[in-house]
């Protein structure tokens, strides 16, 4: 699957393909929880709202526009198992 194939998917795909994807990371702003998962070639940013308890968003993007927030936290050895 393409990350442009991705956003053509409802939320509810898009829920269930991130989440039996590669966890990779996570990070807490406020109420928000960040959670980085590892798709076919691309990764997923989920933003869940803790308070509400709810998905809030899904950014798809490429490993050229890895946000810094990650950087550290991941290694080569968690994407190729």
């Amino acid at each position: 699957m393409t990350i442009y194939e991705f956003t053509l998917l409802s939320e509810h795909d898009k829920a269930n393909l991130v989440l039996d994807g590669v966890f990779l990371s996570d990070r807490i702003e406020g109420d928000m929880l960040f959670q980085l998962y590892y798709l076919d070639d691309f990764f997923v940013e989920m933003w869940h709202d803790v308070v509400l308890n709810r998905i809030y968003n899904m950014r798809p993007f490429s490993a050229r526009r890895m946000p810094e927030e990650y950087l550290e936290d991941i290694s080569l050895e968690d994407l190729v198992g």
